[in-house]
């Protein structure tokens, strides 16, 4: 399992999964500025995510 931690709440998934679907699913914005408007619409473009590790 892992925890996503992020806008004040913590996420349970499988190992695995795709996190930006998990976290739009949860009703967090994974998008910065107008990168809503290209990323994920099936032109290629991909979010990048920082990500601290524990354990």
């Amino acid at each position: 399992m892992t925890k996503i931690q992020t806008h004040n709440k913590i996420i349970t998934c499988d190992s695995g999964v795709n996190r930006p679907q998990v976290l739009l699913k949860n009703n967090v914005d994974i998008y910065n500025g107008n990168a809503s408007i290209i990323n994920y619409r099936s032109i290629g473009d991909c979010v990048t995510f920082a990500v601290e590790i524990e354990g």
